[in-house]
């Protein structure tokens, strides 16, 4: 039978209708508009408020920072950041991380839709270029601009950070949050008390050191060390042992040798005097022995000296309005002794409080201006220098010399566990380094892109 006079199919009526161009067109502007819809839903799922108040629980994964597509197999609350653009803008640098083979990383203040927010910069040069990998849109840093404003900021502030590595690094303040892929994605971790006073590495375990009862500018509840839980939703997940400062305490921090813990927390500067240092013994924070070198003054800072239980210190601080100076005291067995191998023989201008940290068993570098405290009650020039050297584990000093002017404000955030050291100043925002474990520095104001 002939094919002629037969009516066509329902299937041959659809296969002409989608060859005719009409139809096509057609096609088309229906597929544009559902792609249209589904590029809106995408990014009403991907772009959240990275620190919004929520229903969190302890230790869920939540946003922060500028949203892009998720890698593979992240969490669907966890925010990821956009690729940095070629360096265009100026930040003002707060902290510095240790240096891993050429990436190194910074807390620095940017701008957010016009108002200042804290930034995770990081460089995979050596500090050649900079790029911006993360934001915190709405964290507080009403209270942490200038270069004298105090490290315990108000609720959601985000002051400070630690890197483990190149992947896993923690940001702190009020907040605490952790990344494990360079910065890409954070999520936050719940915490006993109520500002993240520093974060630390102790025993292959990663240590919390928390405050109770803060406002801006200090704490006088209790000092906790608690262990925080590794894997994808990591919390704090069991407080070690705790102690309740004699006064208000202004800033603390987590000083490890070894097998050994101390913790040395200070007050608002009146006298040079720390209010209060502790080792870890056990499950208990004990007051730690006061060297008779010191006078009967706390410790004011110290560093362990490479993976062994030796220490460096600092004590005995005697204020005029122009300088302090420091005797300098080391111990073998990580703070139980302590034996006097300078007295009086570090002298730095009086700004803030002084930071030691060690290169390696000999080089030590002090520095003098942080954290928080410039300028206010000195009179120091500003040709002062505010670091010093040491290549004999103390026992001498040396003032650094740096082949700019040097900074008015002192330094903060000092990194020497890295090739040579390196600092940042609160006054500028610049970060200084030095080839030679603190001798000799340069000046390098960080240009990023966003």
């Amino acid at each position: 039978m002939s094919g002629q006079g037969r009516r066509p199919s329902t299937a041959e009526r659809w296969h002409r209708l989608r060859r005719s161009p009409s139809m096509r067109a057609a096609l088309a502007l229906v597929l544009a508009a559902l792609g249209v819809v589904a590029v809106i839903y995408g990014a009403r799922a991907i772009v959240r408020d990275p620190l919004g108040t929520s229903t969190v629980r302890a230790g869920e994964p939540v946003g922060g920072g500028v949203a892009a597509e998720p890698s593979s197999g992240s969490s669907p609350n966890v925010e990821t950041a956009q690729a940095a653009t070629p360096a265009s803008t100026s930040s003002i640098v707060w902290a510095l991380s240790a240096r891993f083979g050429r990436t190194q990383f910074a807390l620095a203040q940017t701008t957010c839709a016009g108002t200042p927010c804290p930034a995770l910069l990081r460089t995979q040069d050596g500090g050649s270029t900079w790029q911006q990998v993360h934001s915190f849109t709405q964290a507080d840093v009403s209270s942490a601009q200038g270069d004298a404003q105090p490290l315990i900021q108000p609720a959601g502030a985000i002051s400070d950070l630690r890197f483990l590595d190149a992947r896993t690094g923690y940001l702190f303040g009020s907040d605490l949050w952790v990344t494990h892929d360079g910065g890409r994605s954070f999520t936050q971790v719940q915490h006993p008390g109520v500002s993240v006073l520093d974060v630390a590495v102790h025993d292959s375990q990663v240590y919390a050191l928390t405050a109770a009862s803060c406002i801006q500018g200090g704490c006088t509840g209790r000092l906790e060390v608690a262990r925080i839980g590794t894997g994808r939703t990591p919390a704090v997940t069991e407080a070690v042992a705790g102690v309740t400062p004699p006064g208000e305490v202004s800033d603390a921090g987590i000083v490890t040798a070894g097998e050994n813990l101390l913790v040395l927390a200070h007050a608002e500067r009146s006298g040079g005097e720390a209010s209060g240092a502790w080792r870890l013994t056990g499950d208990a924070l004990t007051p730690l022995s006061t060297p008779p070198a010191c006078n009967g003054k706390t410790i004011e800072a110290a560093t362990g000296l490479g993976a062994t239980s030796r220490m460096v210190a600092v004590c005995d601080a005697v204020v005029t309005a122009r300088s302090t100076s420091y005797s300098t005291v080391t111990s073998v067995d990580g703070g139980a002794t302590w034996q006097l191998v300078g007295a009086g023989n570090l002298t730095l201008p009086t700004q803030g409080h002084v930071t030691i940290a060690a290169k390696d068993a000999t080089h030590v570098v002090a520095v003098s201006g942080g954290p928080r405290e410039a300028l206010d009650g000195t009179t120091r020039s500003l040709s002062d220098i505010a670091v010093a050297a040491s290549k004999d584990g103390g026992a001498s000093w040396t003032e650094g010399s740096p082949t700019s002017r040097p900074s008015p404000g002192g330094f903060d955030s000092l990194q020497a566990n890295q090739p040579g050291v390196a600092a940042v100043t609160r006054h500028d925002g610049d970060i200084w380094t030095s080839a030679d474990n603190g001798v000799h520095w340069s000046r390098h104001a960080v240009v990023h892109g966003d």
